[in-house]
């Protein structure tokens, strides 16, 4: 597995330079699905559930308006305008939208030609915020009733993550995107990737991390009605425009983490 990890994103890095969309960075963006499960039954999709009506049954787009991620009261919900979720500044939004650049994410074997039409754009991290906090978009899901009757549980139920794809566009800055899910109030990420981590494990320009790489359902441990899982995607603080060879060098970073942390 930590082979074709490894040998999955170098094609993405090859693809990325010879492209070379990095010169034309514009902002960090995420292509981004996901599906939660109760054993075999899926009960919640990103995607398909996504609506430009107003969020779905479960469903909240929020981002932290007022302070550090990892705390549900400083999340606040985003604005519906024209079918998109924004914060204040317009950049940070939560969409839909089934254009796919091509530069921007490039097919790539071994993954699906396709690439999900659910998109995140996190803004200029830390510089959305006077104090320098990292603000991050973030999706959330909360557990009902009728998610564990639907998979025959009569009480708190473990949820996994089932089916999941992360592609970062091309087009964004050096430093990637960050990305950690964390579980009801527990201010500890369930999974992070970014600078904060040690070593610092982030998904890098034109990286991609989908269900094809390690298809065994992801744990996040057990919920209740009521209790709710936080996906928060980053910008992972730098906001600048790379040159080809250094957003090729920090994709190569990554990558070399990536096959560490897989040991």
């Amino acid at each position: 597995m930590r082979m074709r990890l490894l040998a999955a994103g170098v094609m993405v890095i090859t693809g990325l330079c010879a492209e070379g969309a990095s010169a034309q960075v514009v902002a960090d963006e995420m292509r981004f699905d996901f599906t939660l499960s109760i054993g075999n039954t899926p009960i919640a999709d990103f995607q398909n559930d996504f609506s430009t009506s107003g969020p779905a049954a479960g469903w909240s787009y929020l981002y932290n308006a007022n302070g550090p991620l990892g705390t549900p009261s400083n999340y606040v919900p985003l604005t519906l305008s024209g079918g998109r979720y924004t914060a204040p500044s317009g950049v940070l939004t939560v969409a839909l939208d089934p254009a796919v650049d091509p530069v921007a994410y490039p097919p790539t074997f071994p993954f699906p030609p396709t690439f999900p039409t659910t998109l995140v754009r996190p803004g200029a991290g830390s510089l959305e915020d006077p104090a320098g906090i990292e603000r991050a978009a973030i999706i959330a899901y909360t557990i009902t009733a009728e998610d564990l009757a639907a998979a025959g549980a009569t009480g708190p139920a473990p949820v996994s993550i089932t089916a999941y794809d992360f592609a970062v566009s091309t087009r964004a800055t050096p430093d990637g995107m960050s990305a950690r899910i964390y579980g009801g109030n527990n201010p500890t990420p369930l999974i992070e990737f970014s600078d904060d981590t040690v070593p610092p494990f982030f998904f890098p320009p034109g990286f991609r991390f989908e269900t094809t790489l390690d298809p065994d359902p992801i744990p996040l441990g057990t919920y209740g009605v009521g209790d709710t899982i936080y996906f928060a995607l980053g910008a992972n603080n730098i906001s600048v425009v790379p040159e080809p060879a250094v957003a090729s060098l920090v994709a190569a970073g990554a990558l070399i983490l990536i096959a560490r942390r897989r040991r």
